[in-house]
């Protein structure tokens, strides 16, 4: 009966795994998402090759020449008050899911009219 209860008891702990490490390194200049799956059974671990992915440089946008940071910032705090006060007026609480919207809704508006 002990025998039972030892081997039922290891063969619950060792169980298996699987795991995928991630390591970011730069080879001659440009960015490379390293990642390696491993594997485990009982007490034995083994990892398959070792992959690599060029990370693309994000796509930065150039700022318009009359851009202004802190009317921008003044711009996105009017359009989150007005859109927190919209989604309080029913309840006693903001619902983030209309003030989210009123907010994606009022930033579209903005951008259509810079552009």
């Amino acid at each position: 009966m002990k025998k039972w209860v030892v081997l039922s008891a290891f063969s619950i702990l060792s169980g298996c795994a699987m795991g995928i490490n991630h390591n970011v390194a730069t080879i001659k200049g440009k960015p490379y998402l390293i990642e390696t799956k491993t594997y485990g059974f009982l007490i034995g671990e083994w990892s398959s090759p070792s992959t690599l992915t060029l990370l693309e440089e994000p796509q930065t946008q150039p700022l318009p020449t009359n851009y202004n940071s802190s009317s921008a910032r003044a711009e996105l705090a009017k359009i989150a008050d007005q859109c927190n006060i919209q989604s309080i007026k029913v309840q006693s609480r903001p619902n983030y899911k209309k003030m989210y919207k009123c907010i994606v809704e009022q930033l579209t508006k903005l951008e259509q009219n810079v552009q």
